[in-house]
């Protein structure tokens, strides 16, 4: 099956640090590995440096979406994957969809973003509905939001690489040091000074007993990234490996699957979901990676967890993860619980393709 990807080239350029960016990568290395033929169809004023990646996988550029409209050959494809919505897209779809039998795909992957489809004209939602085969949402309340507005759309969790889940038995050996870490954007959103307050006071509290680590990327152009990122250099506690956020490479991809196998609890405390994917990747990375997952009640993220015991305020957090530091049972019996969690979810890559290809 020849399949086409279709997006601004900002937020898809596979090039790219970020979750929208490894949510399609991964997809797409499944896609050809498993037999198939991807191609980026990617619009914007920003070109990438590259025109493939990988066994068959081309990438095409356009100056703008006007460019897109106008050369983009969707015709050669059993399956268009649309990213982002366009009326002007719908439009262009319309004949593929009435004269072809190319299956034409939505994804939502926020929930502004599902909040703005449905508050389209009742003739436009109309014409959405018709146009494309399936909406798919990242999330249940995406999903649920569409659902209510009589949508249709299917549920696939976003794909976490088969390398990210191990071993429970790796999980169970004792360590002489329990190792919390945060993952992620160093920003004010993803919480880093909720986690810089935490992190501080369990040092105090535990010492030796805990290994506190930071694994993220900063931006030299965000100021309250940047003064974060000069913050954390100077806490000489907290182990601390960051970069500019930059370009994707297997060998950064390679020392964040590690870290994330060797911690023990995963600190995600976000403040909201407005520049991430509505379900984050690193709370499935995590998962997979059977790490105990401390965070707070934004998005879908209670829902998927389903443990009172691992969701908290920013006030309640500390004592959380004081308590499965302080007691061994409480810290086997939620690695188990992570487990069995694990084993409930359809969040392998190869499971989303196949759910993605059978739609």
């Amino acid at each position: 099956m020849r399949i086409a990807i279709c997006g601004r080239v900002k937020e898809l350029y596979p090039g790219k640090i970020g979750g929208l960016e490894s949510f399609h990568r991964r997809i797409a290395y499944q896609l050809v590995k498993e037999g198939h033929e991807v191609d980026y169809h990617l619009y914007g004023p920003i070109k990438g440096e590259i025109t493939s990646f990988g066994p068959k996988i081309k990438i095409f550029y356009y100056n703008s979406h006007e460019e897109f409209r106008k050369k983009a050959n969707l015709k050669l494809y059993q399956l268009i994957h649309i990213t982002m919505i366009n009326m002007r897209d719908v439009l262009k779809l319309l004949p593929i969809r009435i004269f072809t039998s190319t299956k034409i795909y939505l994804f939502c992957f926020y929930y502004e973003e599902a909040l703005s489809l449905i508050n389209n004209k009742k003739w436009r939602l109309l014409l959405i509905k018709f146009v494309f085969h399936k909406i798919i949402g990242i999330s249940p309340r995406i999903v649920r939001v569409l659902n209510e507005n009589n949508l249709s759309a299917s549920l696939i969790y976003p794909p976490v690489s088969k390398e990210y889940f191990c071993d429970i038995r790796e999980k169970q050996k004792l360590k002489e040091q329990i190792i919390i870490s945060y993952m992620g954007r160093i920003d004010q959103d993803k919480g880093l000074e909720n986690v810089l307050n935490v992190f501080q006071r369990l040092k105090e509290s535990y010492g030796e007993k805990i290994k506190l680590q930071i694994i993220g990327s900063y931006s030299p152009s965000t100021p309250t990234s940047l003064s974060l990122h000069k913050e954390i250099q100077n806490l000489k506690e907290i182990e601390y490996v960051a970069r500019e956020l930059d370009y994707y490479t297997s060998f950064g991809e390679d020392f964040l699957l590690h870290a994330i196998r060797e911690t023990d609890i995963l600190f995600l405390p976000y403040a909201n979901l407005d520049r991430s994917l509505d379900l984050p990747l690193l709370v499935l990375e995590g998962i997979a990676s059977l790490c105990i997952i401390i965070s707070t009640p934004v998005g879908d993220i209670p829902e998927i967890l389903q443990d009172k015991d691992l969701i908290g305020t920013r006030e309640e957090l500390y004592g959380k993860i004081a308590d499965l530091v302080e007691n061994r049972k409480t810290f086997e019996s939620k690695k188990n619980y992570i487990a069995k969690l694990r084993d409930n979810l359809s969040i392998e890559v190869s499971c989303f393709v196949n759910q993605y290809l059978n739609l």
